[in-house]
Parts: C-alpha cells; structure tokens; sequence
C-alpha cells in the first residue's frame, strides 16, 4: 500500500496485514479490531480514533504515527517502536507494552491500567494524568518520565520511576529508594543530614548538592500515589 493512500473509515476487523507499508496512510476511525498488524510499517500514520483492540502491533514501527484517541485495549505491542508517537488519551488497558520503546512520547491522559509495560523504554515520556493503577512495571525504565499526577496504585514492583543522575542509577519505589547500592527507606533520604549523606560515598556529598532536591521531590511524588 502506497503511502498517503486514504483509508479512513474503513472496516478491517480481523484483517492479516502483517508486515505491510502503511507508512503515512489515513486511518483515522478505521476499524482495525483483531487484525494482524506484526511487523507492520505504521511510521508517521493518522490512526486517530481508531480501533484496534486486541490486534497485533508485535514489533510493529509506529514511530510518528498518530494514535489519539484510539482504542488499543487488550492489544499485543510487544517489542513495537513507538518512539515520539502521539498516544493522547488513548485507551491501553490491558494491552502488552512489554519491551516497547515509547521514549519521548505522548502517554498524557491515558488509560495504561492494568497494562504490561515490563521491560519497556519509557524515558522521557508524557504520562501527566495517566492511570497507571495495576500496570506492570517491572525492569521498565522511567528515567526523565514525567509522572505529575498519575495513578499508581497497586503497580507491580512498586518501582515507579527509574532515573540515572551523574552516572548513579536511582529506583524509587513507594516505601524504599536505591541509589546504586545504598538502599533507604524514602523518610531517610527526605531527612538525611549533609553529615549522613557524606558517610556513603566520598563523592555523594557534591552529588547530592546537585541531584539531591529533584530525587526528592520526585520520592514525595511517589509516596503520595501509594495505595
């Protein structure tokens, strides 16, 4: 299928278009639920609207590809590029983000509960008002993520934002936060003294100073979306 080709509107229910070119197509409100879309080139499409729930987008590149408003519940994404794409409100409940790339893109408002995000690149994405509640984040990375208020009850792990400051890595999780080695329960590292904190390394004190303030409003963040 040739790009720029328009196919709003159409009713695609259950069809096999795996690894077809559907770069830059218009699919807006097209009706894609069930189809087989692995390995598929949706680079830069207009799928606004759209259903695709419980299709399969498993290693799908859908890099640009507008998905606003659209209905991805219960879909297979496992492993699909979604770096940069526009996933406004979009319903993935349920869906299996696992292994996806979705850094820098647009999850504001949407309805990840529930979902598999296991393993995925979330860095530096958009999940302002996101409902998170029951996801699964285990291994997923939430470097730079920007979590203001978003649901986070019951996610598995626990280990809501994942970020990498100076070379050290923190997880921080609704009760405890590791940064490298040193794991603390989040009160400690609200309250720790210059003196506390120069005890864990030569060179945490100056860090500290630098990353300290973000890593802590970022553990208030956390605690407050605790179940």
């Amino acid at each position: 299928m040739r790009n720029g080709k328009d196919m709003n509107g159409k009713d695609l229910r259950n069809a096999n278009l795996s690894g077809v070119d559907l770069s830059g197509v218009d699919l807006r409100g097209t009706n894609l639920s069930g189809a087989n879309l692995s390995g598929a080139n949706l680079s830069g499409a207009n799928l606004s609207g759209a259903d695709l729930s419980d299709a399969n987008l498993s290693r799908a590149d859908l890099i640009g590809a507008d998905l606003r408003m659209a209905n991805l519940r219960g879909t297979n994404l496992r492993g699909t590029n979604l770096i940069g794409t526009n996933l406004v409100g979009v319903d993935l409940s349920h869906a299996d983000l696992s292994g996806g790339n979705l850094s820098c893109a647009d999850l504001s408002g949407a309805n990840l509960s529930g979902t598999n995000l296991s393993m995925a690149n979330l860095s530096g994405a958009d999940l302002r008002c996101a409902d998170l509640s029951g996801a699964n984040l285990i291994g997923t990375n939430l470097s730079m993520t920007n979590l203001t208020n978003a649901e986070l009850r019951s996610s598995i792990d626990g280990a809501v934002c994942r970020m990498d400051f100076g070379g050290w890595s923190i997880c921080i999780r609704s009760e405890r936060t590791s940064i490298e080695c040193k794991t603390m329960v989040n009160t400690w590292w609200l309250t720790a003294s210059d003196a506390e904190i120069e005890m864990l390394d030569h060179k945490a004190l100056a860090w500290w100073k630098v990353h300290g303030p973000a890593i802590k409003s970022t553990i208030k963040c956390v605690m407050e979306k605790k179940c």
